[in-house]
């Protein structure tokens, strides 16, 4: 009977771990350059990116310029990213979750926002 448990445990373990290397499959893919059909090439984000970059779309809105968050840079959507601020713990939870897989050059997190047409916009110097 001991060796079918540990014939189980260990089916078990193996199946456990297959789960997450697909899960690491899928969500860290490395950049593909393509190009539209008038031929213009671009990078297009890995899965990961495009997700956050769809949260931080959604997590941009806002009534009055207070609502507005700076919560820092995210490499491959932007420098300065904000959102609302009933929704800066979610993101920040989903940003250590999901950290971007490039390297971000730009010096970003101090920017301003106002809030217009209920989305939050930075204000340009």
């Amino acid at each position: 009977m001991t060796n079918l448990n540990q014939v189980l445990a260990f089916l078990s373990i193996l199946l456990i771990l297959s789960f997450m290397g697909f899960g690491v499959m899928y969500f860290y893919q490395p950049p593909v350059e393509t190009s539209d059909e008038a031929g213009t090439s671009y990078i297009e984000l890995p899965r990961e990116q495009k997700f956050m970059a769809e949260q931080f779309r959604l997590a941009n809105f806002c009534e009055t310029s207070y609502d507005c968050v700076n919560v820092g840079t995210y490499c491959g959507v932007g420098c300065e990213v904000f959102v609302n601020s009933k929704a800066v713990k979610d993101i920040k939870v989903l940003m250590s979750k999901f950290p971007p897989s490039c390297v971000n050059d730009c010096m970003g997190g101090n920017a301003k926002a106002v809030c217009k047409n209920n989305k939050c916009v930075e204000i340009k110097p």
